[in-house]
């Protein structure tokens, strides 16, 4: 998995590609870390890049909504329409959990 984390106005934009599993837990903490060090009222992941999430993806992201939660942030995902990605979101009723942008 690669990410970059970008200020745009007043929301960090999180860029996520490749595959989000257990294995890139630690760089979901450095991920939290660099989020947390920035000045935002929002916080947009980006997962038009992911080619791949499982359940434990789901848990990381479940990670950055609770530490947005804390600051007051929104969060939402900008996901790319069909695939596994958005196959696993519905499945899983996560646009109730944090919602899905276009």
């Amino acid at each position: 998995m690669e990410y970059r984390c970008v200020a745009n106005g007043d929301a960090i934009e999180v860029f996520l590609s490749g595959h989000l599993v257990m294995e890139v837990n630690s760089q979901f903490r450095v991920i939290n870390t660099e989020i947390n060090g920035q000045d935002g009222e929002s916080i947009v992941l980006d997962l038009t890049s992911v080619e791949f999430i499982d359940s434990a993806g789901l848990g990381l992201l479940l990670e950055i909504k609770a530490n947005a939660d804390k600051k007051g942030r929104a969060v939402s995902m900008r996901v790319s329409e069909g695939g596994q990605v958005a196959t696993m979101l519905e499945v899983a009723h996560f646009g109730g959990v944090i919602a899905i942008i276009q």
